[in-house]
């Protein structure tokens, strides 16, 4: 019986259904509360409804119950983050890096919140980690450019850029930092091609580059 609820809450997920999911879990977890996946399939599902403190305990009651489990520290990382608590989410990342060190997302999540820190540095040891990894990994390289970037290293920015232009020359948000890297280079012509990349509006890009 227990399954079957938590089968039909991971379908409902899947649909986007959270808050049906949710019951769903609940009502697994009325017939054992110590059911880890219960917890934290429940944690999932409120994560992405944005209730990040309900999440937290989710996933903490889960990790209670198996503290091996990466993905519930994972999820726990992410719902600290999203309550601003940085410096612990990244703790969490690095329960998670160490039972699974092959674990893209949690160091490009650890690259993220020490960017937010404002740790550029560690950051890109992160980072270095993901491209590593994956070497097609374009939010990898596209982060570390951004740490690049707020080093004023702009000459590794803007290899990173290349990288991530290449793998996905369609996210748009890589353009316009690779423009920016070329622009501190003062390879302005350059730069003014990957603003049109990023944006249609030209005449705001040439307004930003004082033309």
């Amino acid at each position: 019986m227990i399954g079957a609820w938590i089968d039909k809450g991971l379908d409902l997920e899947r649909l986007g259904r959270h808050d049906e999911a949710i019951k769903s879990y609940d009502a697994a977890l009325q017939i054992n509360t110590k059911h880890e996946g219960a917890w934290y399939s429940k944690g999932v599902s409120l994560l992405n409804l944005g209730k990040n403190s309900d999440a937290l305990t989710a996933f903490g009651n889960a990790i209670e119950l198996n503290s091996n489990d990466f993905n519930a520290w994972y999820g726990k990382g992410a719902a600290l983050a999203g309550l601003g608590r940085n410096d612990e989410a990244l703790d969490a990342y690095r329960e998670v890096v160490a039972r699974d060190s092959g674990n893209i997302n949690a160091w490009n999540s650890m690259g993220d919140d020490l960017i937010d820190l404002g740790r550029y540095e560690e950051a890109i040891s992160a980072l270095d980690q993901v491209t590593k990894l994956d070497p097609q990994n374009m939010k990898g390289w596209h982060n570390k450019g951004a740490a690049y970037n707020d080093l004023g290293d702009y000459r590794n920015a803007l290899l990173c850029f290349e990288r991530a232009t290449a793998i996905d020359p369609n996210y748009l948000g890589s353009w316009n930092d690779r423009g920016l890297a070329l622009y501190k280079l003062g390879r302005y012509q350059e730069a003014l091609t990957c603003y049109d990349r990023s944006s249609p509006d030209r005449s705001q890009q040439c307004h930003v580059l004082g033309q």
